[in-house]
């Protein structure tokens, strides 16, 4: 049973909720946005591109299905320890098998764009709505202050269970609740967990200040509609990138207070799993109601006008990356997701990218060497 418990635990939390991402993806993107190309308002309605969303959506499903297929079979013949390097491979060959279907869409749309001359109509432009900086609400960089003392707090309570804890500790459990590895006791074991708590609250806080400050794009189409969209969008999102910090750091919190405090086994499985789905079920259903830039958000109409898009979509390189060197923004709108991306072309983004990968290697060793 535990076995089976781990595979459909693992499962659910993996490539679900991948599936349900890249499944609605195109959905939540500006209307004038199309697989990372940009096309009038009303262009997603043409027969050519409704084809290639329904081609999108069909290879979505037909990939989970096979690749869940895989990660059945190889969870049910790998030891149960190995279940995880299991769905580790199948998500990597997901990753690959999504960008391999969008960037054939992102191919497509550009073919349709150019034989139904949509390019004419465009304009080299980046619209900022000057009057959505008087309308913005920010979440007050106050409440930023609960991350420390959630971390002090939790190391506070932790250590008062550490005094009293035996010299064998379980470190390590399943899905299902079995333990899997003990360690002894050591002061050392704080430190992997301050510092993840420490590297998570900078991080979230990092991306907090990017959504705030990255550069606002308005639809030229809907200029009014477009700012207070994009004002709303920003505001909602700061809050969910605070909140989920706030999780975070009281998941990591609760495990490192559990460990000393021998907890029993289903506890300290049941408690992150459900911090876990709280937070992914927060993140798809912002998604939904909000879509790129506020899209998805009613604020009512703009009279439309006669710029259709911008001219600008030979600085993103298969719909994904941005590089233009010649816009010295850092951070700009994806426009294949929700949320940021960077401009690669400026030299920052490289810097930024290297301190993510570093942090992320940091957080495999320490866990390893836990």
């Amino acid at each position: 049973m535990s076995r089976v418990v781990t595979i459909i635990v693992m499962y659910l939390i993996g490539v679900i909720p991948l599936t349900i991402i890249n499944y609605i993806m195109p959905s939540l993107l500006r209307k004038n946005v199309f697989f990372g190309v940009t096309v009038p308002n009303n262009a997603k309605k043409e027969p050519e591109l409704s084809n290639i969303l329904r081609q999108y959506k069909k290879r979505i499903l037909l990939g989970t299905t096979i690749l869940s297929v895989v990660y059945f079979i190889t969870a049910f013949i790998l030891p149960i320890k190995r279940i995880s390097t299991a769905l580790l491979t199948v998500v990597f060959l997901y990753i690959v098998y999504f960008y391999i279907i969008y960037t054939s869409a992102w191919r497509k749309t550009k073919i349709i764009k150019k034989q139904k001359n949509w390019d004419i109509q465009s304009k080299n432009i980046a619209v900022a709505n000057l009057n959505v900086n008087a309308l913005k609400t920010r979440l007050s960089l106050k409440w930023f202050i609960l991350y420390p003392i959630i971390i002090l707090s939790t190391t506070y309570v932790a250590y008062k269970f550490y005094l009293i804890a035996p010299n064998q500790i379980p470190i390590n459990y399943d899905f299902a609740g079995n333990i899997t590895n003990y360690a002894v006791k050591s002061i050392k074991m704080f430190y992997p967990t301050i510092a993840l708590q420490i590297g998570l609250s900078i991080l979230m806080f990092a991306v907090f200040l990017v959504n705030n400050k990255a550069r606002v794009d308005i639809d030229p189409d809907n200029i009014n509609t477009s700012g207070i969209q994009t004002v709303l969008y920003k505001y909602r999102w700061s809050i969910f990138v605070y909140v989920m910090g706030l999780f975070l750091n009281l998941m990591f919190g609760f495990i490192h207070i559990a460990i000393f405090a021998m907890f029993k086994p289903i506890i300290m499985t049941i408690v992150p799993l459900l911090f876990t789905i709280i937070i992914l079920t927060y993140a798809i259903i912002l998604s939904l109601k909000t879509g790129q830039s506020g899209n998805r958000i009613q604020v009512g109409k703009d009279t439309k006008g006669e710029v259709a898009t911008k001219k600008d979509d030979d600085y993103w390189v298969a719909g994904l990356l941005y590089y233009n060197k010649n816009d010295p923004s850092l951070f700009i709108e994806k426009r294949a997701g929700i949320g940021y991306t960077v401009n690669f072309a400026n030299k920052i983004s490289w810097l930024l990218l290297a301190v993510i990968i570093a942090f992320i290697a940091l957080s495999i060793y320490f866990s390893i060497n836990n």
